[in-house]
């Protein structure tokens, strides 16, 4: 065995060494394919693919109206030698006129994607525009996944525009609930708490509970809810705004959840708690269903200007706030939440009769 491997160490030593006494010569050709050289043919080549790039495009809101002043951005995608796989990617913005429209050009590439379009009180929804990428590459205007650009047939997008918020403050609470179940005492100032925390403070006041525990079969889970009033009440609604309804409130709600079951929702309250009349509420619910655990995110958003408006956005709310106090007010401080129950007090004697939401 050993004679193989030393007759193939000389044929090496051998090969080596007449390479050194009788050098290649490459012909005047092959000297001109330098590395340098070949890269330079693979750049050519790969950037023969990429094309002039022309993307015309119009955004409205989900009634039909153009929204003007939106900011979009997009990404392209081109051949590049130097980017992974050859894949160079780069960022162009555009924004729309007073007829919603816009387009993006002078830029060359193979593939368009709209990331973002962006106005204050607007949200853009994938669900809303499932196509935002667009190809470019193959040059054959028949090619069905090619986009062909047209000025006079601009694709459209939705910005969904957001309701007006309302004077609203929010609490969360969050966790994994095993077979066991868990109780909640929601106060609508303070948020959520549980057994242990109503025990040891005594100041602490429940407006309604929630459960989330599995049936006796171990099946399912429940989820129930209850007011501590009879003249309180919870209604299930969904979709947008976020009004609260005028009627239908029940004392009760149970719904039973099974594994697999994976939704939101929004169950609204109706507090007549005595030290502050009429009080309207959101509780919002992400739930995560398994066979042996759920896993919860909830908010409670408690509108202190007793009207129906449960839309959301603390920047608004922090605004108002300030507006009250009559100086800069942080939405998240120990200074705006003593400012929620004066503010509910003030709003005591106004009768939701004059709310104007449908």
């Amino acid at each position: 065995m050993m004679k193989y491997y030393y007759a193939y160490c000389f044929s090496i030593l051998l090969l080596s060494t007449s390479l050194l006494v009788f050098p290649i010569n490459l012909s005047a050709e092959d000297k001109k394919n330098t590395p340098q050289d070949q890269k330079d043919i693979i750049q050519t080549s790969e950037e023969s693919k990429d094309t002039d790039m022309e993307f015309y495009g119009i955004i409205k809101d989900q009634y039909g109206a153009p929204v003007v002043d939106a900011e979009i951005t997009a990404g392209v995608s081109y051949f590049d030698l130097t980017a992974m796989y050859f894949q160079g990617r780069k960022t162009v913005k555009s924004k729309t006129n007073s007829n919603g429209y816009f387009e993006i050009k002078n830029i060359r590439g193979k593939h368009l994607t709209i990331r973002t379009i962006e106005k204050n009180g607007y949200a853009f929804r994938d669900d809303n525009d499932p196509q935002k990428s667009f190809d470019y590459y193959n040059r054959n205007p028949k090619y069905q996944s090619r986009h062909n650009p047209d000025k006079n047939n601009p694709v459209v997008f939705i910005l969904h525009k957001k309701p007006e918020p309302g004077f609203v403050v929010d609490k969360a609470e969050s966790g994994i609930i095993d077979e066991k179940g868990e109780l909640f005492y929601v106060n609508l100032i303070k948020g959520f708490a549980v057994e242990y925390d109503v025990k040891s403070n005594k100041q602490w006041q429940t407006d309604f509970v929630f459960s989330i525990r599995m049936d006796e079969k171990k099946e399912n889970f429940i989820l129930d809810i209850k007011a501590k009033q009879e003249t309180d009440g919870f209604v299930n609604k969904e979709g947008e705004p976020c009004i609260a309804p005028a009627e239908g409130y029940q004392p009760s709600i149970t719904r039973v959840l099974k594994a697999g079951d994976n939704f939101e929702t929004n169950y609204y309250y109706k507090s007549t708690r005595a030290s502050y009349g009429v009080i309207y509420v959101r509780l919002w619910f992400r739930l995560n269903v398994g066979k042996k655990t759920v896993r919860m995110d909830a908010h409670l958003y408690t509108n202190i200007a007793s009207d129906r408006n449960l839309e959301f956005d603390k920047d608004y709310t922090s605004s108002e706030m300030s507006k009250f106090a009559g100086r800069k007010i942080e939405y998240i401080s120990d200074e705006y939440r003593k400012l929620i129950p004066q503010i509910l007090m003030q709003n005591k004697a106004i009768s939701t009769t004059t709310t104007t939401f449908m």
